[in-house]
């Protein structure tokens, strides 16, 4: 039997960006049947994980790793778990109380409590996000190849014909302190050029080496707290009282 919807299915499982599916309507109105019919169709492999007739099913998806979840899946139906290759149907999931599930499948708005292991992810992703950039062959080179071809693409475009900062020329005619803070995993600036920088810079000076520390995640990386005192530490030593920032967007 031929459902009017199986055709919006079936759009879902072509597009790039889907997310998960949420079919909602009347109970006993054929939704079970409709995606067991476009899983046997579209799919090579075929889960149903009914709540109703197992509770047990829950422990599934007690982490909030979908990768865990996944081999329990697997381990649990004998069925391989595949991108594009595997429909996962979690049916009767309101039979499933409040777990894990809506991490899982779920949505988050603006204003909505999330979960710590999603923040941490979604931070993650944030601090890609700062290395990477937005440009389209940095991105590109991000998809195909991983963080570090991203990063030599942004740091081997050159906007402009000549060096509009030619740091080592300058340095020596800088006559008031000098501070510098530079991370040892710098993707942008490269550490040795930081050094070769301080070198040949006056007294006083100083030099901050952060273990770890990348370019665009400096502050995160060394500490917020770590980063203000030290600043105010340097500014005290010139005479000039820094200003607490204001972290809720504020000058």
């Amino acid at each position: 039997m031929e459902r009017k919807h199986e055709e919006s299915l079936k759009n879902w499982k072509e597009r790039k960006t889907r997310h998960p599916l949420i079919l909602r309507g009347a109970r006993q109105a054929g939704k079970t049947y409709l995606v067991r019919e476009f899983a046997r169709k579209c799919f090579k492999h075929f889960i149903e994980v009914n709540f109703e007739e197992d509770a047990s099913f829950v422990k599934l998806f007690g982490s909030k790793n979908p990768d865990v979840i996944c081999e329990l899946l697997n381990s649990r139906f004998s069925v391989p778990v595949k991108d594009v290759e595997t429909l996962v149907f979690l049916d009767e999931l309101q039979a499933a109380g409040k777990t894990g599930l809506k991490d899982f499948v779920g949505r988050y708005s603006v204003g909505d409590d999330m979960p710590e292991a999603l923040h941490k992810e979604l931070s993650l992703w944030l601090r890609r996000y700062l290395v990477v950039g937005g440009m389209p062959a940095a991105v590109k080179a991000y998809i195909e190849s991983g963080l570090d071809e991203a990063q030599r693409v942004v740091t081997r475009v050159r906007l402009l014909p000549v060096d509009p900062f030619p740091n080592l020329k300058r340095i020596g005619s800088v006559k008031c302190r000098v501070l510098m803070i530079h991370g040892t995993c710098d993707r942008v600036i490269p550490y040795s050029q930081g050094e070769a920088l301080f070198k040949l810079a006056n007294e006083p000076k100083r030099f901050v080496s952060v273990e770890d520390g990348d370019h665009n995640t400096l502050v995160y990386d060394m500490g917020f707290g770590n980063y203000y005192y030290l600043i105010k530490e340097f500014a005290d030593g010139a005479g000039v009282e820094p200003r607490q920032p204001d972290m809720n967007g504020g000058e």
